[in-house]
């Protein structure tokens, strides 16, 4: 009984990957946010020199991006959509990932005082 609800799991984790791949292989542009998750991650474990300058200001931004991120990657395999469940994640993290720095930088030309 045990052997058939590990082989029922097994195949039903089998079925859902299936269709994320089915997914992948009739959409290609599908490949951009379930590839595109691996770089972003990367650049918030290991942030340019202007956005870890934002990171320390902001270290919840980070935190959120870094869930974001996770979650998106979670959401690919557990849910059956694949590669939909992974779009709304990356785009809003990318999106993250340039907002702060340009917001920041937007900010600190507006504060600075004008030369004489």
């Amino acid at each position: 009984m045990a052997v058939d609800g590990v082989s029922g799991l097994v195949r039903f984790v089998w079925d859902r990957l299936l269709v994320g791949w089915h997914l992948l292989v009739h959409a290609p542009l599908s490949w951009i946010p379930v590839l595109g998750l691996v770089p972003i991650l990367y650049v918030i474990l290991r942030p340019t020199p202007s956005l870890l300058e934002a990171f320390r200001r902001y270290p919840a931004w980070r935190d959120a991006l870094l869930v974001l991120v996770v979650a998106s990657m979670i959401a690919y395999v557990v849910n059956d959509s694949g590669a939909a469940a992974v779009g709304w994640g990356f785009g809003f993290a990318a999106a993250g990932i340039f907002y702060l720095p340009l917001v920041e930088d937007s900010w600190r030309t507006a504060r600075a005082p004008a030369p004489h």
